[in-house]
């Protein structure tokens, strides 16, 4: 039974003209050829994607550095800008202490 199926599908190809045969050969080789342009395109997408985001990282990571770097340096002002309020708060009287962190505030700012 599967010979004599074989024997029709055979006897079938053996019909279609030889020309049929030479279209869908150019056909394959185009629809391969397509893929394989395709694939090493989208490979080239990925690497440039990955150095886009690499790229990225590097500049998020060194923004991260300096940011850091000037906070650390006004520590230095930070403290001395604390130290001012909290001696105008300790030397305030006992009703008016936030008028004058307040005031304190006003003119660091004006400074």
């Amino acid at each position: 039974m599967f010979a004599s199926g074989l024997a029709v599908a055979l006897g079938f190809l053996k019909r279609v003209p030889w020309q049929l045969w030479a279209v869908l050969a150019v056909i394959a080789t185009g629809w391969f050829y397509g893929d394989y342009r395709y694939a090493e395109g989208r490979d080239d997408e990925v690497v440039r994607r990955d150095r886009i985001v690499a790229e990225a990282v590097l500049k998020a990571i060194k923004s991260e550095r300096e940011a850091q770097a000037a906070f650390v340096g006004r520590g230095d002002e930070r403290q001395a800008e604390t130290r001012d309020l909290r001696k105008a708060a300790a030397e305030a009287p006992v009703g008016s202490k936030t008028q004058a962190v307040l005031d304190a505030l006003g003119s660091a700012g004006g400074e």
